[in-house]
């Protein structure tokens, strides 16, 4: 089914009849995602875009309106995802050139064929071949108006990627979860938790290379959308923050509960469980999966020999709604790239997808731990593609856990099937669970000899394990929440106030902010927790420590000090070539503190830069620079063996 021709601006994605039921179909549904994610239907809507975040602007000239991003990368080809002008002043031609070292790019021989470009906002996707395993490719893409069609502009930047490593190669990935960029980008952009979370990219890209990065989900957060073209807005917001990453190396994009695209999300009129008073065409999971599509190269279900979504034997179709064929004009595929696998090395690594399997609950959102689901179709392809796989190392990979604890969104213990959201919360012991598809989930991996569980939504870093399984959740780049010192979470989790776990099954907690990496080898996987900043949030920290990690958070930032009032600081001032400077400073314009008690009162002045005050004052001086003290890397690390006694034990583990 093909959508041709101009489409109303207020239709939004109501081009096509709706059912019986007030409610497009599964068919109808995904050729309007194939269309918008092609470019062919407009994701403009009313309600209209996203305020441009400041400074994130498309640079003058360029046709494109994102920067790359690598995916889909294998031993022998790769894909640059970009998305188009929103304004195209010309259609053009553009392609990607590419080479094994930097300098050898403009003359390479090695390019694409030209891909004509001329619809706004149109999704552009170029192939890189001919690539070996094993290897570093340096990249540009090229592109000329057509008028012209003889001379080639090329993008300012440099795109790098390394392809499929075979068995027996070491290699580094890194993990991001929970950045909630597009909630972020309502912020000041100097804010703190902006600042936080861009300083972590920072520290990333400066502990590299990684061969990948894994996006664990809660990133484009389209949550609060009221319209398509808002929801693509979200997912330019995060190519835009996340350009110098995914240039660098492929991001695996592992949904979250806000990407939208839950069961949950799919109906609209304001009848029905989701009641979202939009019309009956407008619905967040329609509007996400299309952004995402358009945006993210996440691998399809041919990507990898593993497969996925929409292999052969593997359509999820059923398990999501109605019982209409395919949607992308007759092919044997739904290719939703939402559930995927890869090796790499000696490692195995397979992608969930908890929530569009998972219908609505009484409250639309799950108040039954059982009602979490992968589907019967992405369970089964869990089931072979562990038990298929030979790899050393097994890792699942998803947003969070397939059930849960019976805690609600707060962290606060709550009674199965009552008037609470039970949201997937949880550490290794509740894997334990037989209601939930996370106990199949664990059974699986124990029995397949899969060793570790990868996750985020909890928002702090945590080392748990069961039956020699380990469950890794892997923090936060931005900020923490106070969910943390409620009843299901310190059940859960144990206390993170305390130096040390207070639950046997967890070994490590932490409640900075940071990412998480491993080093993969034939012998040994290496984890390591990197701390890039702490929280500013008081309800999280012991009074003693809340002022410190707050300062802290801003570490290595330089700014003019204009009113001896308008800092705060905790060291004594330095003069160095007549230019004082203050430690550990805190400055104002960017934050003033939560109402409450106060963790920022210092004490009583004793000198112009230091007094006690219950708010950050807004008032400059010249003359003084100040320099936020930096904060120390804290690196968590846990090692393990492939002979070591307990991963041995684990059957079919090789060792």
């Amino acid at each position: 089914m093909r959508i041709q021709g101009a489409i109303p601006e207020h239709w939004h994605f109501g081009v096509l009849p709706v059912c019986s039921r007030g409610e497009t179909s599964r068919r109808e549904f995904l050729c309007l995602v194939a269309a918008a994610a092609a470019g062919t239907v407009s994701l403009r809507g009313a309600g209209g875009p996203l305020p441009r975040v400041a400074g994130r602007e498309p640079l003058t000239g360029n046709p494109f309106r994102t920067g790359e991003m690598v995916g889909r990368v294998t031993g022998g080809s790769a894909v640059v995802n970009l998305v188009s002008a929103e304004t195209p002043s010309a259609p053009i031609l553009t392609r990607v050139r590419w080479a094994e070292t930097p300098e050898a790019v403009p003359n390479s021989p090695w390019a694409s064929d030209p891909v004509v470009v001329t619809e706004p906002l149109a999704r552009v996707e170029l192939p890189l071949s001919e690539l070996a395993h094993s290897r570093e490719y340096f990249y540009r893409v090229e592109y000329t108006a057509a008028p012209r069609l003889r001379t080639w502009d090329t993008l300012p930047t440099l795109g790098r990627c390394c392809t499929q490593r075979p068995p027996g190669d070491t290699f580094r990935f890194c993990l991001i979860a929970d950045p909630h960029w597009g909630e972020e980008s309502r912020m000041p952009m100097d804010g703190p938790r902006w600042w936080a979370a861009t300083q972590c990219l920072g520290q990333i890209l400066g502990d590299g290379p990684f061969d990948f990065c894994i996006d664990l989900g809660d990133s484009a957060y389209p949550a609060s959308s009221e319209s398509a073209g808002q929801t693509l807005d979200h997912y330019l917001v995060y190519r835009d923050v996340m350009a110098d990453v995914t240039r660098t190396m492929p991001v695996y994009m592992v949904l979250g509960n806000h990407e939208q695209e839950a069961g949950f999300f799919q109906c609209g009129g304001g009848a029905g469980p989701l009641r979202n008073k939009l019309g009956p065409h407008d619905y967040h999971q329609l509007w996400a999966t299309a952004a995402r599509l358009k945006c993210i190269p996440n691998p399809r279900c041919d990507t990898y020999p593993e497969g996925g979504e929409g292999a052969p034997g593997y359509d999820s179709i059923h398990d999501w709604w109605g019982d209409d064929g395919p949607w992308n004009n007759g092919a044997p595929t739904t290719d939703l790239q939402n559930f995927y696998a890869w090796s790499w090395g000696d490692a195995l690594f397979v992608v969930l997808d908890p929530f569009r399997y998972t219908l609505p609950g009484s409250l639309y959102f799950p108040n039954r731990l059982a009602q979490w689901s992968l589907g019967p179709t992405q369970m089964q392809w869990l089931a072979d593609t562990l038990a298929a796989s030979s790899a050393r190392w097994k890792f699942v990979l998803c947003h969070h856990l397939v059930g849960g604890g019976p805690i609600n969104m707060r962290g606060f213990e709550v009674e199965q099937g009552g008037d609470e959201r039970v949201y997937g919360r949880g550490s290794a012991i509740e894997a334990d669970r037989p209601d939930t598809e996370q106990f199949q989930i664990h059974q699986l991996m124990r029995s397949c000899g899969a060793q570790f569980f990868v996750y985020g939504h909890d928002h702090a870093f945590c080392h748990s394990i069961k039956d020699g399984i380990r469950y890794v959740a892997c923090g936060r780049p931005s900020h923490l929440n106070p969910w943390w010192v409620n009843s299901g979470m310190l059940a859960s989790y144990g206390s993170i106030l305390n130096a040390q776990p207070s639950v046997p099954w967890v070994k490590a907690l932490n409640n900075s902010l940071g990412y998480t990496r491993f080093t993969i080898s034939p012998e040994s996987v290496v984890m390591e927790w990197v701390r890039t900043g702490f929280s500013f949030e008081n309800d999280v920290c012991p009074p003693a420590t809340a002022r410190r990690d707050w300062l802290e958070c801003w570490s290595g930032r330089r700014y003019t000090v204009l009113d001896p009032t308008s800092v705060i600081v905790t060291l004594p001032p330095t003069d160095v070539d007549a230019v004082r400077t203050v430690g550990a400073a805190c400055i104002p314009g960017f934050f003033e503190p939560p109402a409450g008690g106060d963790v920022y009162e210092q004490p009583d002045p004793v000198r112009p830069e230091q007094y006690s005050t219950n708010q950050i004052p807004i008032a400059p001086f010249p003359e003084a620079v100040a320099v936020v003290d930096t904060v120390p890397e804290i690196i968590r690390e846990h090692a393990w063996s492939a002979t070591k006694p307990d991963l041995q034990a684990l059957p079919n583990s090789r060792g």
